[in-house]
This record gives C-alpha cells, sequence and structure tokens, in this order.
C-alpha cells in the first residue's frame, strides 16, 4: 500500500488524474506480476509431475525388466529338462518362484510410495543389494563376479541406488540379448565419485542392429544425469560395457559441465 503523505504529495504534485493513471496503471502491473507468478507456479508444479512420472517409470522398468530376464531364463530350463530330469525343472521353477517374490517386494514398496509419499515407506534397494542382483544372474546360467573398491558405506543414498539400477538393468539386457557366458560387475568409491561398470564376452552390439536408447537406457542416461554423473555404453572387442561415474563429493556442477548430452 502507498503511504497516505506519499499519496498527498502526489495529488499535490501531479494532479488527480496523472496519479489515478498510475495507480491503475500499478494495479494492472501487479495483477500481471500475479499472473505471472501463477503461470511460473503451474510450469515448476508441471515440471516436477513430469519428473515423478520418469522417476516412478524408471523403477518400474527395472524392476520389471530384470525379473522378466531372470525368470525367463528359469522358465526355459525348465522348461527343456521337464521330461528328463523334473528335479531339475521344479528347482528352476522355485529359483523364478523367488526372483518373482522379491520383484513383488519392490514394486509393493513403489506403490506405498506413490500412495503415502517419502514417509512411512520401504528403502529403496541399494549398492548393499548387488550380491542378490549377482545371485539372480548366476542362477540364470551367467557365471558373473562382483569386485567392490573402497569404502562404500559412504555413498550417499542417491547415488547408491542409481548403481543398484544400472548393474540391474546392465544384468538384465546381458541375459536378454548378449548371449554372453561370463560377466564382471566393478563397483568403486573415489575420493570425488562413484563409478560402476559392467562388462561381459558376449556380442558387442546385443541388439544386432546398432546401439539404441531403449527405455533401459534411457532410464539409466536419466539416472546419471540427474545425478550430475556421466554413462557410457558400447561394445569392446568381444562383450560390451556399461560405465558410469557419478559424483559423491566435490563439486557436482564440474561433472555436469562434462556430461555428453
Amino acid at each position: 500500500m502507498l503511504d497516505r503523505n506519499l499519496i498527498r504529495y502526489l495529488i499535490q504534485t501531479l494532479g488527480e488524474g496523472v496519479l489515478l493513471a498510475a495507480l491503475v496503471a500499478a494495479g494492472l502491473a501487479y495483477a500481471a506480476a500475479q499472473r505471472r507468478g501463477g503461470l511460473l507456479r503451474e510450469a515448476e508444479y508441471r515440471a516436477r509431475a513430469a519428473e515423478e512420472r520418469l522417476s516412478v517409470a524408471r523403477e518400474v522398468h527395472d524392476i520389471v525388466a530384470h525379473t522378466l530376464a531372470v525368470v525367463g531364463v528359469h522358465l526355459n530350463v525348465a522348461a527343456d529338462t521337464l521330461r528328463e530330469d523334473p528335479a531339475e525343472a521344479a528347482a528352476a521353477l522355485r529359483l523364478a518362484q523367488d526372483v518373482r517374490n522379491r520383484a513383488m517386494k519392490d514394486l509393493n514398496a513403489l506403490i506405498a510410495l506413490l500412495r503415502e509419499g517419502p514417509a512411512g515407506t520401504e528403502p529403496q534397494p541399494d549398492m548393499s543389494s548387488l550380491g542378490a542382483l549377482v545371485a539372480d544372474a548366476r542362477a540364470a546360467g551367467l557365471d558373473v563376479t562382483l569386485h567392490e573398491h573402497g569404502d562404500l558405506s559412504t555413498i550417499p543414498a542417491p547415488a547408491s541406488v542409481a548403481v543398484h539400477r544400472i548393474v540391474q538393468e546392465a544384468l538384465a539386457n546381458t541375459l536378454r540379448h548378449s548371449g554372453a557366458t561370463t560377466a564382471k560387475v566393478t563397483v568403486g568409491r573415489h575420493p570425488r565419485t562413484v563409478t560402476v561398470e559392467v562388462t561381459d564376452d558376449g556380442k558387442g552390439d546385443p541388439t544386432g542392429g546398432g546401439i539404441t536408447d531403449g527405455n533401459g537406457l534411457t532410464g539409466m542416461r536419466e539416472r546419471v544425469r540427474a545425478l550430475g554423473g556421466t554413462l557410457t555404453v558400447g561394445p569392446m572387442s568381444r562383450g560390451f560395457a556399461v560405465k558410469a561415474e557419478i559424483p559423491v563429493a566435490g563439486s557436482v556442477e564440474d561433472a555436469v559441465a562434462g556430461s555428453p548430452e
């Protein structure tokens, strides 16, 4: 509100007509500012909603893709051995059921997050669960080794969850597409970053038609970029590699500046 003394001074100096025009202009400017503020808030809300949808899509894809890849291998084993070795077929079905049950637990936790918000939900799977991912892949017939370097207990939760999801998706792709017999998962804690690398001895181009960003690769890129990190995927001389570097200390801005678009 304008001060009364200021209004009297303006009336004496400018006259009532000019002052009225000035007040109308000020009111219009204020209304326009309010509208702009409302539009900005709406844009921010839409951006947050879009990011939340992408986050949910990534989580669902990672859980379902890994589960289908591992369960599919076990079902194939069961189908191939049902007549000649019913015991082996039954064991494969039990392994498939175990993987399915863990996936349902992850999905239920995600549903609880959507219904109730962050409070009161189970923690998301993180680097402490890498052993379970490797065990699932081994049970599906892939010879996987896990190598961990440095103090991984100090990794912040967002980076830890991202590493878990990267390993999950990379191993699922190896099982589905590459025809690999061996794979190696390497995770390291460095002064400013955490690195994760998943390599296999399969086909250098798993799809046979050039490297393309499906939902899995897109989700990995989005996770890593959101944390200011870099992701590299592609064929090796023999096999395929997925490599990510995520800042966990120091300047995140430096890492973002060096990240490929």
